[in-house]
């Protein structure tokens, strides 16, 4: 919110080559806002408990800058949660709740006090609404821009995008929904009607092949939910896992404080059974 004295902030402006370096130095300085370092000392000799750590804040406003020269450079609308993990990817901010929420507390502010702050999308949400039109020839009009043939007519291979988040379905719609290939979005588990619905759209297309390619996260959930949606929809010529992989993560790395997350205790262990088989083609039926 604004300041009670009424005086506005000053917009966020970039400065320097993206202000990363500006950035990390604040983090050298100082950790994320809301975190802490302790500073206990020497335990008192009588037993009496040790002062309580001393929060230190650091400034948000160099990780600020770079969090909207991100925004702004994507080409395609963001999420949150994409935006936070670029910044744990650059080390700007920790890969911990706190963080997340103090993210999402200085980006609110920063879109009430400056207007040039791009917007985050919010998938989660949504108006309904009956579609309306002043006319019938508006009605058309909207109709003709609207319209499209079937881009994958004469090809192959039938092909399904698959991705684990629902919030990265703006990119890939961005870049293949024009060539006409369908994505669909997990957002966890998926249930026995929406496998169905799945199986039913493939079989009812052209007799052709299937081509799944999927994105999925690289922990012990990620593989569960591919295995879980490949056996229950079982109707795949081939599957092919294009992100993350075994291979992707040996040459590349991952990102500083990555933690494998998982609902199942029997995948905590850190064991990737299934590791092999998802980083290849595979035949199934």
């Amino acid at each position: 919110m604004s300041p009670p004295n009424g005086e506005r902030r000053p917009p966020v402006q970039e400065s320097g080559a993206g202000s990363h370096q500006e950035a990390m130095a604040s983090m050298q300085a100082g950790r994320p806002g809301g975190g802490f370092e302790s500073q206990l000392g020497e335990l008192v000799p009588d037993g009496t408990p040790a002062p309580r750590p001393k929060r230190i804040y650091r400034s948000w406003a160099p990780t600020m800058v770079r969090a909207v020269a991100i925004v702004r450079g994507m080409g395609t609308a963001m999420t949150l949660r994409q935006l936070f993990y670029r910044l744990v990817a650059e080390q700007l901010t920790r890969n911990v709740q706190g963080d997340y929420c103090a993210l999402s507390k200085q980006y609110r502010d920063a879109l009430l006090d400056d207007d040039t702050v791009p917007e985050l999308i919010d998938r989660g949400r949504e108006i309904t609404r009956y579609s309306m039109w002043k006319s019938p020839a508006d009605a058309l009009r909207d109709a003709a821009d609207c319209y499209r043939i079937d881009r994958t007519v004469g090809q192959p291979w039938s092909i399904y995008l698959v991705v684990e988040k629902d919030g990265s379905v703006t990119q890939l719609a961005a870049w293949f929904a024009d060539l006409g290939i369908p994505i669909v979005a997990l957002k966890g588990y998926a249930s026995k009607s929406f496998c169905d619905a799945v199986r039913r759209d493939v079989l009812a297309g052209p007799e052709r092949p299937s081509l799944l390619l999927y994105v999925g996260d690289y922990d012990g959930s990620g593989d569960d939910l591919e295995r879980s949606f490949l056996e229950r929809t079982a109707c795949w010529a081939v599957t092919n896992r294009v992100t993350l992989t075994e291979d992707q993560i040996s040459t590349h790395g991952t990102f500083p404080s990555a933690r494998a997350r998982t609902r199942i205790p029997a995948l905590r262990s850190g064991r990737r059974a299934t590791a092999a088989r998802t980083s290849r083609l595979r035949w199934t039926r």
